[in-house]
């Protein structure tokens, strides 16, 4: 849903000391030693806590694939810092879209086969069932292949259907499980009212089915950002390009390059009527990443000379002071997941998959 500008190289060097530390290092051939292909490998998510950090790799098992698995999901557990458990979970699907773990780490939603296919996973148990298919004739829903948690709940983007598949709804629904056949989708926030006043969405972040933040391309090729709450749009910003976005509830982070040429990194809570600066120096910040709770943000920095990244965080308590994550500077282009809790991070790249903790 975002669309990242390429950004120039400008490394920031002069930064406040870092305590981050990395505990846990699986490289390559450790990952293989456990039965992982490297390869064919990538992260998910975490619990809320870090201790659970899911991932998921492709099969090249020919007789999971005639069954209709194509990935298995890898349960990785730690325990002060340490791997103590590897489990794995086939998903009962031809492809695999995206996963979204309730924040405990008990029960996990897949989504699969282009929306159409939503499984259920019980952490406890390591068991998956599929409790959803969509089928041309039968009204029910099918996904963007967008889901999450908020208070308990899971939430999926997508539209409600009749039998003749007829779009009756579009935009947040609900997951009921005490519901049984469609009408566990529940509708919640209908963007079509919100598509008709802004247009195209250039990206969209909910937080439930009341409150979500929207970017639009309307005038002059400016980049104009909304909050919605309640049915109520309020214009928050425009740039010239937005270059990363996360959100958390009432908060959105988002890099802005505006038309006269400055940088900016900006968090925004909107129930505190509240504005952070946190961009040093214009540079150009992005593939941003916001806790839970909108306390932590974790930010990168791209050197496309040398092909590397830096990773740096910052706090609220510390006045969102911008700081190196030690254990990830320099290191090759890879993907990074931040626990919601805010203190458990972990990178996986060429060098295998690093775990860590941030102060």
């Amino acid at each position: 849903m975002l669309k990242r500008a390429l950004l120039p190289l400008v490394f920031l060097l002069l930064l406040a000391p870092a305590h981050a530390t990395a505990t846990t290092i699986l490289t390559p051939a450790q990952l293989v030693a456990r039965g992982i292909d490297p390869m064919m490998f990538s992260m998910v998510t975490f619990s809320e806590d870090g201790n659970m950090l899911l991932g998921i790799e492709r099969t090249k098992d020919l007789k999971l694939k005639v069954q209709g698995i194509s990935h298995l999901l890898r349960i990785f557990q730690f325990r002060a810092g340490k791997l103590v458990r590897l489990d794995t979970v086939p998903l009962p699907t031809s492809a695999f879209e995206q996963l979204s773990l309730n924040p405990p780490g008990s029960k996990a939603v897949v989504i699969g086969e282009g929306g159409s296919k939503f499984i259920e996973v019980d952490l406890s148990a390591r068991t998956a069932r599929v409790f959803w298919t969509h089928k041309r004739g039968t009204a029910g829903f099918r996904s963007e292949m967008v889901a999450w948690w908020y208070n308990g709940v899971c939430y999926l983007l997508g539209y409600l259907h009749d039998t003749q598949d007829n779009v009756i709804f579009d935009g947040v629904v609900r997951l009921n499980p005490s519901k049984r056949g469609h009408e566990i989708f529940e509708a919640g926030l209908d963007k079509r009212p919100v598509q008709r006043a802004l247009g195209a969405l250039l990206f969209e972040m909910y937080v439930n089915e009341r409150e979500a933040f929207f970017g639009v391309t309307r005038r002059s090729d400016l980049v104009e950002v909304y909050h919605y709450l309640n049915g109520k749009l309020t214009k928050l910003d425009e740039a010239l390009a937005i270059g990363g976005i996360a959100s958390a509830p009432s908060r959105i982070l988002y890099a802005a390059r505006y038309v006269n040429g400055r940088r900016d990194l900006v968090l925004r809570d909107m129930a505190l009527k509240k504005t952070w600066h946190l961009g040093k120096d214009n540079l150009p910040y992005n593939y941003l990443f916001l806790s839970g709770d909108g306390k932590t943000a974790v930010l990168t920095l791209m050197d496309f000379r040398n092909n590397t990244m830096s990773y740096f965080y910052a706090r609220e308590s510390d006045g969102f002071k911008v700081k190196p994550l030690a254990p990830l500077q320099d290191v090759k282009p890879g993907t990074l997941r931040l626990a919601s809790g805010g203190r458990v991070f972990a990178y996986y790249g060429p060098s295998g998959l690093i775990y860590g903790t941030i102060p």
